[in-house]
């Protein structure tokens, strides 16, 4: 197969099959050794980019795997300025496994909803409960996901990405208070096309009256319901809106430090004692004991200069690190206080 696509593997295949030569590389262990050698030279070169750019976030992801061992996936995200024109990378470095959460990966009573609602007997695939839980995953997801997106976009900065997210974290909330109904007329549709009866499966619930012995039967399926709206859907609403809420909380102290930054507008109409004020509380954010690579003082003198010399055409913080480049340190705080605005992961 490999010769196929190459003359000079095809050659060389025919010579080791006839014996012509001995050392011929094809093993499996000799292709994961050169498989090794190649990524381990491919970790050097970014490692080497990354201390040669200095400032640097890390971003962190986990998820289990199909076997449901849970994995650690390493990023950095950093400002390439070894070029002409400073670019933003970001760098995949390794898969970690998470070995004190295998336990609670393994076990059954911690999975996520959608799979204990695929396995289960009762609420299966091709069950109402199961259609009815796509059908709000469906919604959930596709909001996030045309949020997502937009947080994607090159030059999105972290002012759009905080309107972003606030939109996305009322769009919850208002979906946590009509969205059940509105998703259950939905699935009930799905689910007469395809022939699946659209009723929640009855669990017999019996109460005695007080002072008789006779049974009074409740209506089985309203409990049903009431169930899994406030076990399933009520779960999974409050625990979108946290995360996103962080998301969201965090965009706010970010802002807080940097927003003077991102909005070049807002620069240029800032009056010079809320710039002060700006570029003293970005030192102190940055200052590590009396360490600091910014000097509030000097970054405010080269923002109230900055703001005036910067072409018009220049409104996007990477295109102000362009300009900054081709000044040649002139503006050495405004450099790195630039440098490091670019590594935060807005997406």
């Amino acid at each position: 197969m490999i010769g196929g696509f190459n003359s000079v593997m095809k050659e060389h295949i025919r010579r080791a099959n006839k014996g012509e030569i001995h050392c011929h590389f094809l093993s499996h262990k000799s292709q994961n050794e050169l498989t090794e050698l190649l990524a381990n030279e491919t970790k050097l070169m970014i490692l080497k980019n990354i201390k040669d750019a200095k400032y640097f976030s890390v971003i962190l992801d986990s998820i289990p795997d199909v076997s449901r061992k849970e994995q650690m996936t390493f990023l950095i995200r950093c400002v390439d300025v070894s070029t002409c024109s400073p670019k933003i990378e970001e760098f995949f470095l390794t898969f970690q496994h998470i070995k004190d959460k295998s336990e609670y990966i393994d076990n059954p009573g911690h999975r996520s909803d959608v799979e204990s609602l695929t396995e289960s007997e009762t609420h299966g695939i091709g069950r109402f409960e199961f259609l009815f839980g796509m059908v709000i995953w469906y919604d959930l997801l596709a909001a996030v996901n045309i949020v997502s997106k937009s947080l994607q976009f090159e030059d999105m900065d972290l002012e759009i990405a905080i309107s972003q997210l606030g939109g996305l974290v009322t769009y919850l909330k208002n979906y946590r208070e009509t969205g059940f109904e509105k998703a259950k007329v939905e699935a009930t549709q799905i689910a007469i096309e395809m022939k699946i009866a659209p009723v929640f499966p009855k669990k017999p619930v019996k109460r005695k009256k007080q002072f008789v012995e006779d049974v009074e039967k409740i209506d089985e399926s309203k409990i049903a319901e009431e169930s899994f709206r406030i076990d399933y859907f009520i779960n999974i609403m409050d625990q979108a809106i946290m995360c996103i809420e962080i998301r969201f909380e965090q965009f706010h102290v970010y802002e807080q430090i940097f927003g003077f930054l991102f909005g070049i507008k807002r620069l240029k109409v800032a009056e010079d004692d809320e710039l002060r004020t700006s570029c003293m509380k970005l030192e102190a954010s940055l200052k590590h004991d009396v360490d600091s690579d910014v000097d509030g003082e000097d970054l405010f003198m080269e923002q109230k200069l900055l703001k005036d010399v910067l072409p018009k055409e220049i409104t996007k913080p990477v295109e102000v690190l362009e300009f900054l480049k081709r000044m040649d340190s002139c503006y050495p705080n405004t450099w790195i206080t630039y440098r490091i605005l670019l590594t935060i992961p807005v997406s």
